[in-house]
């Protein structure tokens, strides 16, 4: 019954969101105001810790849920002294955003081997920022989306904030959940000139809906309700599908895990596909 009541304000929801499209739900992201910043540890990793301040505004249909992100975006750096360095922006997945993220992403390794400035930013829903009246992804699909838009535009605050630092180039690269958020970055900024998605969730309720469908008849009715075309319109805001990379084509890279339990293989073709 919920799910259902949740597709219903889908449906009322749908004509302003597709009225805005993805450039209008979306929007360009100023440098954000640094908050606090401190050296943190990790094992055996030094970063710093920074918290931001982004001005995001979400559009009248998801900003009900605005009260529930906190607002502030919290990320963990590795930085060189020098200038001129090039970049990387890694967006966690699902249940991420701790610390052992430094590890999980090889942030050491792309620091002090491969010379990059390494961003961790943790994504609202999660880590510290996880809020007990949401969970994400949930089976509110207006919730989902809402927190999806937040996430959007805090990394693209990230590459606001980077662009302010003399870069040598910008990378965008997303885990799971994270890769989706990176390809639709990498295709609202023309500052990120390089774009990686891995092991990518391309749709958060495509991807409920096929888990669900092995669940029974009530799973298959979920699946259905997750289907319906109030959702898929609400989820066109935020779909990868519906913009290109400004990266070169050979600065982008799609990559797929056959054993993965929750993405699979055929999601990872579609957008290479596209790209």
């Amino acid at each position: 019954d919920d799910l259902a009541e949740a597709v219903v304000r889908c449906e009322a929801a749908a004509p302003v969101l597709t009225d805005l499209g993805v450039t209008g739900v979306n929007q360009p992201q100023p440098v954000p105001t640094i908050l606090r910043r401190s050296r943190k540890r990790f094992t055996t990793t030094t970063y710093e810790h920074i918290d931001f301040s982004p001005k995001v505004e979400l559009p009248e249909p998801l900003a009900g849920y605005a009260p529930y992100l906190d607002g502030v975006l919290s990320a963990r750096l590795l930085v060189h002294d020098e200038p001129n360095r090039p970049w990387i922006i890694w967006v966690h997945g699902v249940g991420q955003g701790r610390p052992d993220d430094i590890y999980s992403f090889r942030a050491a390794h792309l620091h002090e081997k491969l010379g990059y400035n390494v961003v961790l930013p943790v994504l609202p829903a999660h880590g510290a920022r996880s809020h007990a009246n949401v969970v994400h992804p949930s089976f509110d699909p207006l919730e989902n989306i809402a927190v999806t838009v937040q996430a959007i535009a805090e990394v693209r605050t990230m590459v606001s904030w980077v662009g302010a630092q003399d870069p040598a180039a910008i990378t965008v690269a997303g885990t799971s959940l994270g890769g989706p958020l990176a390809a639709i970055v990498a295709g609202l900024e023309p500052s990120v000139s390089s774009v990686l998605a891995l092991v990518q969730m391309l749709g958060v309720h495509a991807t409920l809906a096929h888990h669900l469908d092995r669940a029974g008849k009530v799973g298959r009715d979920a699946a259905a309700l997750l289907r319906s075309d109030s959702v898929r319109a609400v989820s066109s805001v935020v779909d990868p599908l519906a913009v290109l990379p400004y990266a070169e084509p050979d600065r982008r890279l799609v990559i797929a895990a056959l054993n993965d339990r929750v993405t699979w293989v055929t999601a990872a073709q579609r957008l290479h596909h596209h790209w």
